[in-house]
């Protein structure tokens, strides 16, 4: 062989083992970004799972307080129901109290007009 010969041999070559490696490049670089979109799938997945579990317990606890807010009010309800009964009794002793007052009284002065010989209009 001569040397123009055994040059482009030696080209031909190079050539071969530059596609080689870029080929080899480009299947290194596809799988790369292949398993970073597998590893970012995964990852999104993985936060997708966890923020529909958060949001199902976070409905869960939406609903426990709504039922607590419920129990409450009910108790609040009962509470002012028994207040303003307590107050109406209260209400019904006062007028009962100065019933008797009012009629002590007057038995009081009764007893003390008949006593000094005053005669009520008797």
């Amino acid at each position: 062989m001569d040397k123009d010969s055994e040059i482009e041999d030696l080209k031909a070559q190079v050539q071969y083992w530059r596609e080689k490696a870029d080929l080899t490049l480009v299947e290194q670089l596809c799988r790369k970004s292949y398993w970073c979109s597998a590893k970012k799938n995964t990852s999104l997945k993985s936060t997708n799972e966890q923020l529909i579990g958060d949001l199902a317990t976070g409905r869960e606890e939406n609903l426990k307080m709504k039922t607590e807010v419920a129990v409450a009010k009910n108790k609040i309800d009962e509470m002012e129901t028994a207040v303003l009964e307590h107050t109406q009794q209260l209400k019904d002793v006062e007028k009962m109290h100065f019933g008797y007052i009012m009629l002590l009284y007057l038995l009081h002065t009764d007893v003390c007009d008949n006593n000094k010989g005053f005669v009520s209009s008797k």
